[in-house]
């Protein structure tokens, strides 16, 4: 040992490419439009944000590290026993917790290509084997179920799947879910993050199978269609010595006593959360009308976002258009997808937003 020696982080950490987020607005911008971050324009309930400021009072004490209040809520909104809801800051927490509890350095973790791109660094970071599986490109770049038993081999631990997926837009359906997980060995887990659920008809085709099996856990968010993603909570299901184990590894407290109000609050106000997936699903439903008549090739959008295409009658290229929006001031995302092909991802914002970028995209440009 000397004194010359220096940390050496784990192989492979340094190749892994930053997480870039979406772009924000920046001084100079006198009135921008953020559709970068696939955010919620519709914002919180009401009752939510009364929540989080009749809970700041109360910021000194710890709050309760079971949120039994929040898991109690959660299982009444979607029909399960609160003993199997596991909540936390997310599920940039929970799923590398599933992973540290179920995964050894050298195990393989398969994930579809053009996925959320955290689900390989937190394999990498984990000392365990990132394995991708394609997508199928000639159907909407939908999963290719018939490829996970190729990739499958005695060190898998686990699939993860992004359903809907982020950024392509692609679902899986009850019925190719359920395919999807007799392909699996009764060892390998299947976890599926339903981050976007609520703006899909998917309903509760994840959780049902959660419930049927051993090997499933399901991952769920409040910063989407709660309109919370400043709080940063998320919560899971699974068979309970899936969750033991998760429990086990999760933080102290996992959430915060505001967030656990807030959570709450949202839950109760129904009619808010329909209001706005309602209102939402109506402006994506006529933004992706009117951009594909000007020439864009776009998938059936499942999330509160919509992916476009440059095609050989699209208006302008994907880099003309993301200036095109830029230079009114109107953030979105610019993205490479089945390797190399340029796409762009909006979030799907107020009706009036969306309605300056189908105006702006719907122009002849470079």
């Amino acid at each position: 040992m000397t004194r010359d020696a220096t940390p050496v982080p784990v192989p492979g950490v340094m190749e892994v490419p930053d997480y870039f987020q979406g772009a924000s607005a920046t001084p100079d911008m006198a009135d921008p439009v953020k559709l970068s971050s696939n955010e919620n324009a519709y914002g919180p309930s009401p009752a939510a944000v009364a929540a989080i400021h009749e809970a700041a009072s109360a910021v000194h004490l710890y709050p309760e590290g079971s949120a039994q209040q929040l898991t109690e809520a959660i299982a009444k909104y979607c029909g399960l026993a609160s003993q199997d809801v596991l909540v936390s800051t997310g599920s940039d927490d929970l799923i590398p917790t599933l992973m540290r509890a179920f995964m050894q350095r050298d195990d393989e973790g398969l994930y579809f290509a053009d996925s959320f791109p955290k689900y390989r660094t937190n394999l990498i970071g984990l000392g365990a084997k990132p394995v991708e599986i394609p997508r199928d490109k000639n159907r909407n770049y939908a999963l290719c179920i018939d490829s996970v038993s190729r990739g499958l081999t005695a060190r898998s631990k686990i699939l993860i799947v992004d359903n809907p997926c982020n950024p392509t837009g692609a679902i899986l359906n009850a019925d190719e879910l359920v395919r999807l997980h007799a392909a699996l060995p009764g060892n390998v887990i299947l976890a599926l993050d339903e981050a976007y659920v609520e703006f899909s008809d998917i309903g509760d085709a994840g959780l049902q199978l959660a419930k049927a099996h051993h090997n499933v856990v399901v991952f769920r968010t409040f910063s989407k269609a709660f309109a919370l993603a400043g709080l940063r909570i998320g919560w899971c299901t699974g068979a309970a010595p899936l969750l033991a184990a998760m429990q086990r590894l999760r933080p102290t407290f996992p959430l915060t006593g505001v967030c656990i109000h807030a959570a709450v609050a949202a839950l109760q106000d129904r009619a808010h959360i329909e209001q706005s997936i309602s209102r939402l699903r109506k402006t994506r439903s006529h933004a992706v009308s009117r951009l594909r008549d000007a020439g864009w090739a776009i998938n059936e959008p499942h999330g509160n976002f919509i992916l476009l295409r440059a095609v050989e009658n699209s208006p302008m290229s994907i880099e003309a258009a993301s200036r095109q929006l830029l230079e009114h001031e109107i953030l979105v995302r610019q993205l490479k997808i089945q390797g190399d092909e340029p796409v762009l991802r909006v979030t799907v914002g107020t009706e009036l937003q969306m309605d300056r970028v189908i105006d702006l995209l719907g122009q002849s440009g470079g």
